[in-house]
């Protein structure tokens, strides 16, 4: 997820994790792999996110996901209905779409 992002996907989980969202960030060590795990709380203390963090423990995920060219799809958001099934999944970061989907797959809970 991009700096940019986190100040929003906060608002976001603070509106709804009332009603069951749970927003989670994965890091993938960053471009090359290299990304410390000290950086990244750098990061979340700088952002003040409250929301939960994931460190992704496999080698290489973000240069296996990279596109042509070693352009990244990250950020990438992915959002999995109270069925289990990914309901939206986009690799721009757009709020309106994304709350859009929150909201259809909150009420299909």
């Amino acid at each position: 997820m991009c700096n940019q992002e986190f100040p929003d996907l906060e608002t976001i989980y603070q509106d709804y994790r009332d009603q069951g969202l749970v927003i989670l960030g994965l890091n993938t060590g960053g471009q090359g792999g290299n990304e410390s795990e000290q950086t990244v709380r750098a990061f979340i203390e700088q952002t003040l996110t409250t929301f939960p963090y994931a460190w992704d423990q496999m080698p290489n995920t973000m240069n296996q996901f990279a596109w042509p060219g070693s352009i990244s799809p990250f950020p990438r958001q992915a959002l999995v209905g109270c069925d289990g099934r990914a309901v939206y999944i986009n690799s721009e970061y757009d709020q309106s779409a994304l709350r859009n989907a929150i909201e259809s797959a909150l009420d299909a809970c």
